[in-house]
């Protein structure tokens, strides 16, 4: 098993109080249990040659539709640990350039929803979810 770490960026879309969250597809097994189509903040793997901040946006863009803008970066890199993976998660507070554009989901979720801090703490999760949506709602 070869073990890889890889950079991922996150972007923690706001919309009045709330942020958007993602249902996956697949199966996540992390190291301690495997969850079904589990919640997350949208985001995915940074690119070669890319920056973080055009690696958010483009992440954003394919995965909901939305065109975002950068509104700030969370001072903190997570680490998620998932077997012989290890993503190191950059993490952006995001709001969307036209609020009346609709959140359009691609084939890597089955569903989004908006959700408060408390709403977030809630649900069937990855892990981190929660660590990220509270940093990004202070």
């Amino acid at each position: 098993m070869t073990k890889q770490i890889f950079p991922v960026v996150i972007g923690a879309v706001l919309n009045q109080g709330k942020i958007l969250l993602t249902k996956r597809q697949e199966e996540c097994q992390t190291l301690h249990q495997i969850q079904s189509s589990p919640w997350q903040i949208p985001g995915g793997g940074l690119e070669f040659g890319e920056t973080v901040e055009e690696c958010v946006i483009r992440e954003l863009k394919e995965e909901t539709g939305l065109d975002v803008e950068i509104v700030r970066l969370i001072p903190k890199v997570y680490s998620s640990l998932q077997g012989s993976w290890h993503g190191l998660l950059i993490c952006f507070v995001c709001k969307i350039k036209d609020p009346s554009q609709p959140v359009v989901i691609n084939n890597e979720a089955s569903a989004w929803r908006w959700c408060t801090l408390e709403e977030t703490k809630k649900l069937k999760s990855l892990p981190l979810t929660y660590a990220i949506a509270a940093q990004a709602l202070q």
